[in-house]
């Protein structure tokens, strides 16, 4: 080939790049991509029939209980007492309101389809995703392409796709909504000064799922060491960002310290230390980037695409002795938790605060985050690479679903048997004392007294009518939760066992039971505060809007 062909060559492949690279970057063409890598995301919601995740009972019974206390009356709705098997179960005293959002809205908007109900919540949290991730893109460097692909990267990430369809764990893919605001608070602060988005998507990740707020406190800490003057950072976090996230979440965080730290009748849950089962559930790298199956059969994993990604910005980073970017540092030790590398058990159990994630593996939303954005902020590649790592992502999560449910009824009819089943032994949030014992509603303790019936008042709270030919104490089904109390006059009562005990006198006596004044207080100022930080968010947002300050826009 002589030098005129080579030439001829040369400027024809340089055509083809450019005309590529016109493609690609017109405005159309990304919305095209971005719409194929979303339907195909969401494939499994395109078939007939839903599917079944690892979780899918435990939501399941979440919406049926949480609309049978509405409907009874109850608020907030805490205690079910319309389940006459498991008589009193709770599964929102210690789980957060918000991530329940995805499920209710579609469960009232399709009749009670519950089909309907598991695809449309995938639906609003990939959109929510989506919208938050481009919100929180303005605060990062990134340039190009880039701006829209890095958001499509994490939304469209393999482990939201295994949170989805692999476990069904919508509070966790709900809390994975406002990663992206977590980091842009994290640059805001350390850059600006301005706590707020830190705050406010702290507050929002709580009220989606503790373990995964208890993630991002454990991040914090690390970028705090990695990013220089720990001290001023920390201080920030604590007298600036806490505040806002305390303030957004105290509805539900007020009654759920009360419930955690009470003596009289703890949760069983606070006697658990983690460090084991996190050290039993670590998964190896190879899983992390080829996604194969973990010890329990579901896919967990960062995916080869963003997996390499990290791997070539890293060795890049040492190649040419540059500075590897904090987040990425915390990214490298976040490899090490979620891989087995920290040795768990030998960790002192007054540390036990670091157990509160309970899987180390839940370290990957974040994980994936930081793949995705924090290394292509950094990075320089062209468009083709950047779609190409994209639609390669994206056949990685396609790879991921839950076990079909091919007819449209059987998920219905999966609810009204299955999730009973689960109950039985679900029984981590219960007192102490009555650890692994369902109830039943008739499930009294007397020896010569009997139970004429029992009804629900206006409150959603259950009316005994005992009748006891002599006195004596009488154990009723009522879990004895410090957020109850008997409102019945005259009547000793007392906590044994886990339950309420009465004593009951000689003939026929009714018991009546409420929430505890102490509760209802902490609720009702929980509720205040929030209202008062959401009302004082909102007009330093429009104040913020009106000058450009850094506190609220991102420059």
């Amino acid at each position: 080939m002589n030098k005129t062909e080579k030439k001829i060559n040369s400027l024809q492949f340089d055509k083809g790049a450019i005309f590529f690279k016109s493609v690609i970057s017109g405005r159309s063409t990304k919305f095209l991509v971005m719409f194929l890598c979303l339907t195909a995301f969401l494939l499994p919601v395109l078939r007939k029939g839903g599917w079944h995740g690892d979780d899918t009972e435990y939501h399941i019974d979440r919406i049926l209980s949480t609309i049978s206390m509405f409907r009874a009356g109850q608020f907030p709705q805490v205690f079910d007492y319309t389940d006459n098997f498991y008589y009193g179960n709770t599964w929102n005293l210690l789980y957060p309101p918000l991530s329940l959002l995805p499920l209710i809205i579609p469960y009232f908007v399709f009749g009670g389809d519950l089909n309907a109900t598991v695809k449309c919540s995938a639906v609003i949290i990939t959109l929510v995703t989506l919208a938050v991730s481009f919100y929180a893109a303005r605060s990062f460097r990134l340039r190009g392409d880039a701006r829209w692909v890095a958001p499509c990267l994490f939304s469209f990430c393999p482990y939201l796709a295994t949170d989805l369809y692999g476990r069904f764990e919508v509070p966790e893919a709900t809390g994975m909504c406002f990663i992206p605001l977590f980091f842009a608070g994290l640059i805001d602060l350390k850059e600006c000064g301005s706590a707020v988005k830190l705050g406010c998507s702290m507050g929002l990740l709580f009220l989606s799922n503790v373990p995964i707020c208890a993630c991002a406190a454990f991040v914090i800490v690390v970028y705090s060491i990695f990013s220089g003057d720990t001290l001023r950072f920390l201080k920030g976090v604590a007298f600036r960002a806490a505040p806002v996230a305390i303030g957004l979440s105290g509805f539900f965080l007020f009654p759920f310290l009360y419930a955690y730290l009470t003596s009289v009748t703890h949760m069983t849950i606070r006697s658990y230390v983690f460090f084991d089962l996190m050290s039993l559930s670590s998964v190896s790298i190879g899983n992390i980037v080829f996604l194969d199956n973990t010890k329990d059969g579901v896919q967990r994993g960062l995916g080869a695409p963003l997996a390499l990604l990290l791997i070539i910005y890293v060795a890049r980073c040492l190649m040419s002795r540059k500075q590897i970017d904090p987040l990425v540092l915390c990214g490298l030790v976040l490899v090490c938790m979620i891989g087995g590398m920290v040795p768990f058990q030998d960790i002192p159990k007054f540390l036990s605060p670091l157990s509160l994630p309970q899987f180390p593996w839940r370290y990957l939303a974040y994980l994936s985050f930081i793949a995705s954005f924090v290394v292509l902020s950094n990075m320089r590649l062209r468009s083709s690479h950047l779609v190409g790592i994209l639609l390669f992502s994206v056949l990685c999560a396609v790879s991921i679903e839950g076990k079909p449910v091919h007819d449209r009824v059987n998920l219905n009819a999966y609810a009204a048997t299955g999730y009973q089943d689960y109950k039985r032994w679900m029984t981590d949030y219960v007192p102490e004392a009555a650890y692994s014992r369902s109830m039943r509603s008739d499930e009294i303790r007397s020896t010569h007294c009997r139970l004429l019936g029992v009804r629900l008042n206006a409150h959603g709270f259950p009316v005994f009518r005992l009748f006891c030919d002599q006195e004596e104490w009488v154990g009723l089904p009522i879990l004895a939760y410090d957020a109850i109390r008997m409102t019945t006059p005259n009547v000793a009562q007392s906590r044994t066992d886990g339950r309420f005990s009465v004593f009951a006198p000689k003939g026929e006596t009714v018991v009546t039971f409420a929430y505890s004044r102490r509760f209802l207080a902490l609720f009702a100022g929980g509720l205040l505060v929030s209202a008062g930080t959401l009302f004082l968010l909102l007009r330093a947002w429009r104040n913020a809007r009106r000058s450009g300050a850094c506190a609220l826009v991102s420059a």
